[in-house]
């Protein structure tokens, strides 16, 4: 809506046909779900609505597969609320500070493999100019020719909020860093 973003980053268990079908039916199921926000009644919580994919996803994967996912919502008071369901925590950085980002998480298992989870929603106040990175594994699972890992604080100040900073700018930005701090 006009009023809030809302977005989801997922990553199924495994490679092949199986997570490509999983993969489908989460989409799916994430539309679904997105669409009856549509609904000026509907629940705005996210912590449910993770509930009720589980479900679904449980009778999909009958608990022999799973899919991290990160959810989150910011709303017209900018606030920020988010679940992450054994996904990597968001990677705040706020725009009126040098230091580093912090990492928000939910501690909570991933979807479509333990039934009956109650899932719940964290909130936190951003304010004009933080920015708020949602990513997979992939990018953590960098390591340098010395078996270093990549430090999302390392990378914060691309992140940060400038005038000439545009999203797309900061994307490839840490692309280009992942590149040559990957070798």
């Amino acid at each position: 809506t006009p009023q809030e973003y809302l977005a989801v980053i997922g990553d199924v268990m495994g490679h092949g046909v199986a997570a490509s079908l999983i993969s489908i039916a989460a989409k799916t199921l994430f539309q679904k779900h997105f669409e009856a926000l549509a609904d000026p009644e509907a629940s705005r919580d996210l912590g449910a609505m993770c509930t009720r994919l589980n479900n679904e996803l449980m009778k999909i994967t009958h608990g022999n597969s799973y899919i991290t996912v990160c959810l989150a919502r910011i709303d017209q008071n900018h606030t920020l609320h988010y679940v992450t369901c054994g996904h990597p925590p968001l990677f705040v950085v706020r725009k009126d500070t040098d230091k580093g980002g912090r990492l928000v998480y939910t501690s909570q298992p991933m979807l479509g493999i333990f039934p009956n989870v109650e899932y719940e929603v964290h909130s936190l106040q951003l304010h004009p100019g933080d920015r708020v990175l949602m990513y997979t594994d992939c990018l953590l699972e960098s390591f340098d020719p010395e078996g270093n890992h990549l430090d999302l604080q390392d990378a914060a100040d691309l992140i940060r909020w400038r005038e000439d900073n545009s999203p797309a700018n900061v994307i490839q930005s840490l692309l280009d860093y992942r590149q040559k701090f990957s070798g």
